[in-house]
């Protein structure tokens, strides 16, 4: 199958005026695919499948209904009636109709905004405090910027404790988010779901005395709330494992302390001694390639490993990433990251100051949909580096007129504005003074080099051969 861009390649080559023979030698493909893509301008064209059997969909909505959904007893109608038809095709024409199918809606993309958004949920444990298995309910309050929780549990959960948790978990944030996301159980909402969902009014008011409002994720949507759910996920894989608790006060203080005043992560350390947290570079010292024990605390972090403490670093300004941080009084590590990400705010400029032609190319493809923008950037970039400007200028134009955002395709556009002839190498200027320049004349002046040696090395092969 011919892919979209070379699809294009091929019309507008037909355009400027090239034969369909021409086209077929450089491009490798034959003359027949090449006549019909120039039929079809270029465009994939839409293929509908026509089914050898139809059935009328009245027909099949009656049947459905009659059979209370059950496809083979329709299948088996339909054969009484004189209509062949496979099972599984009438399982897809079923299905196309959308009956007994619940229509999943597409989950939206909500962007981490400060101050905005955060999530509260529940979840049954059954855990061993001191020699008896007790069943606790644990609610976790997840501020989704800021990516900080507060964890407690209970024996029961019901409304009251509910507004107690929000009480303790507000106070101890000293702020509060604006909005509350919530699944939908009878805690905060009266009746219907998602944002058709109305809140209790007691629990409406309480919201209202701290600044915030609930707010219930759709039906079927429980990644809604992603940062509560992988919170109870990591409750389960780092805070119950190898922990004993005495009493259920003895749980929410160890609870306490381990979601608020520390988080202990695992990394590993790259070839050149630096480990990734929070989207910036930390250098390990040491000389080996451990891994290791990050323990963050509320504005340090601290790097462990073996239980030995290496360094301890205080967190960077707000904003601040991509940055490589190490200890303070050591000089700079000499080398880079090796995942760090490696802006290209210089090639783009250089880019851009090439020629307007390439300016307007560039407004349109680094804005498209789909478009790894440093990458394309830097691909860009090695090509403007290896032919000469008028070239790229001319290849940029074709590209922008024909939308051609695949590196692969313009690199071919290049290539045949050489070929055909559409591009002059331009002549280079020799300044017929050169003899006279001093590097010359110092270097005819210098002894020749004796050759001899590799003279007698041929006598010997011929007399060897």
């Amino acid at each position: 199958m011919i892919n979209p861009e070379k699809r294009k390649v091929i019309f507008s080559l037909h355009e400027e005026g090239m034969g369909v023979r021409e086209i077929s030698n450089r491009l490798k493909i034959s003359r027949n695919t090449v006549r019909t893509i120039i039929k079809q301008k270029g465009v994939v064209p839409e293929t509908v499948r026509n089914d050898k059997i139809k059935i009328d969909t009245e027909i099949l909505k009656r049947l459905y209904s009659e059979c209370d959904g059950w496809v083979e007893r329709i299948h088996e109608k339909l054969e009484e009636e004189g209509t062949h038809v496979g099972y599984s095709t009438l399982t897809r024409m079923i299905q196309e109709l959308g009956l007994g199918q619940c229509q999943e809606n597409r989950c939206d993309r909500v962007p981490d905004e400060p101050g905005i958004e955060m999530q509260q949920d529940i979840s049954p444990y059954t855990i061993k405090i001191g020699d008896k298995q007790v069943r606790v309910v644990g609610s976790i309050l997840y501020l989704r910027y800021s990516k900080i929780r507060y964890l407690k549990f209970y024996r029961t959960f019901d409304r009251f404790k509910m507004k107690c948790f929000f009480h303790e978990a507000l106070i101890f944030f000293g702020y509060s988010a604006r909005v509350c996301i919530i699944d939908n159980t009878n805690l905060a909402r009266l009746r219907g779901t998602g944002k058709n969902a109305l809140i209790v009014p007691e629990m409406e008011q309480f919201a209202k005395q701290f600044g915030f409002k609930f707010a219930c994720h759709e039906v079927g949507h429980p990644n809604r709330k992603a940062g509560n759910e992988r919170s109870f996920y990591t409750v389960e894989t780092n805070f119950f494992p190898g922990r004993k608790f005495e009493n259920l006060e003895d749980l929410n203080n160890q609870a306490f302390q381990w979601a608020t005043v520390n988080l202990i992560l695992k990394r590993g350390t790259d070839q050149y001694g630096y480990t990734a947290f929070d989207a910036n570079y930390y250098w390990v010292p040491g000389t080996k390639r451990e891994d290791i024990t990050i323990i963050q605390y509320s504005q340090t972090l601290k790097i462990y490993c073996q239980r030995k403490l290496l360094v301890e670093y205080k967190f960077p300004a707000d904003g601040v990433r991509n940055e490589i941080i190490s200890p303070d009084g050591m000089p700079r590590p000499k080398h880079m990251p090796h995942d760090r990400k490696k802006p290209t705010q210089e090639e783009e400029q250089k880019l851009r100051k090439a020629g307007e032609e390439v300016e307007a190319y560039l407004n349109f493809a680094v804005k498209t949909e789909g478009t790894n923008k440093h990458r394309f950037i830097r691909e860009l970039f090695n090509l403007y580096q290896k032919i000469a400007l008028p070239l790229f200028i001319t290849t940029i134009k074709r590209a922008l007129k024909y939308r051609i955002t695949d590196i692969a395709t313009i690199e071919r556009i290049a290539i045949l504005q050489m070929t055909n002839g559409n591009y002059k190498i331009p002549i280079a200027l020799i300044d017929d003074q050169f003899q006279n320049r001093e590097s010359y004349m110092e270097g005819c002046e210098s002894e020749k080099v004796d050759l001899s040696i590799y003279d007698k090395l041929c006598e010997e092969e011929e007399k060897n051969g």
